[in-house]
């Protein structure tokens, strides 16, 4: 997981984040 939010920088990065931080997945 961790390796899709540091390839997916800026916009993209963050709503990925965001999304994993409402699953409850560790960001």
């Amino acid at each position: 997981m961790k390796i899709v939010i540091i390839g997916g920088t800026g916009l993209i990065g963050s709503k990925t984040v965001a999304r994993l931080s409402v699953k409850g997945h560790d960001v």
